[in-house]
């Protein structure tokens, strides 16, 4: 089997169930109160490290709950 993953789109998971999951362009520019980088098995070492190289020096607003 071969597939082609160069046109998937990264998908995010919305509130309220981890089934509802929408491509990043359909939620772009929502305001967010709170964050969750993970799963219910907790997330990879290596998907945390991505995530901390993106935010690195960048400015999270105190009023979001990590």
């Amino acid at each position: 089997m071969h597939l082609d993953v160069n046109e998937l789109e990264p998908q995010i998971a919305c509130p309220h169930n981890v089934d509802n999951v929408k491509p990043v362009s359909e939620v772009e520019g929502t305001h967010i109160d709170q964050v969750f980088l993970g799963s219910c098995t907790n997330g990879r070492l290596s998907d945390l490290r991505t995530a901390a190289k993106i935010i690195k020096n960048k400015n999270v607003s105190k009023k979001l709950e990590c």
